[in-house]
C-alpha cells in the first residue's frame, strides 16, 4: 500500500493532472488491499516470525474497526481521484496515510517506516515523461 500512496503523491508532486486515470488505479489497489486485511491474520496465526503485534488477536474488532476505517478512506479517495481536483487528492491521499500509520501503531511491532536495505523487491513508477509512466521493477539483493 505505501507504494501506491507513494506514486500518487509522486504524480501530484509532478503536476501531472493528466493522470488522474493512474491515481485511480492506486487508490483502487490500496482499496482493495485493505478489504482483506482482516482476512490476512485469522485466530490462531500469531506465530512465526512477524511484525504484528499480538493485539491484532487480543483486539480484534479494534483491528478490523481499524482496517474498515482504510477500506472507507480509500473509497473517498477512489471518489476524489476521479475529480482530477490534485488539491483535494493531496487531502485524501493524507487522510489514507493517517489511517496506515495509526493501524501500525496500534498493530504493528515496527515503526512506521520502511527498513529500504531489508526489501527484496519494489516496485518504482516514475512520472517522468508528459507521454506515459514508465514502470519498473528491481529486485534488491
Amino acid at each position: 500500500m505505501r507504494g501506491h500512496i507513494g506514486e500518487i503523491s509522486r504524480i501530484i508532486r509532478a503536476g501531472l493532472g493528466d493522470y488522474k486515470g493512474h491515481i485511480t488505479d492506486h487508490a483502487v489497489a490500496i482499496q482493495n488491499a485493505a478489504k482483506i486485511i482482516p482476512a490476512m491474520f485469522p485466530e490462531g496465526s500469531d506465530f512465526g516470525d512477524t511484525d504484528a503485534l499480538e493485539s491484532i488477536w487480543t483486539d480484534q474488532s479494534g483491528f478490523e474497526k481499524a482496517a474498515q476505517q482504510l477500506v472507507d478512506f480509500s473509497g473517498e479517495l477512489v471518489t476524489v481521484s476521479q475529480s482530477g481536483d490534485m488539491k483535494a487528492i493531496g487531502r485524501a491521499i493524507g487522510v489514507v496515510g493517517g489511517a496506515c500509520k495509526n493501524c501500525h501503531d496500534n498493530y504493528h511491532a515496527s515503526n512506521w517506516s520502511i527498513d529500504y536495505f531489508a526489501l527484496s523487491l519494489i516496485h518504482i513508477s516514475e512520472p517522468t515523461r508528459q507521454e506515459a509512466i514508465s514502470y519498473a521493477v528491481f529486485c534488491l539483493k
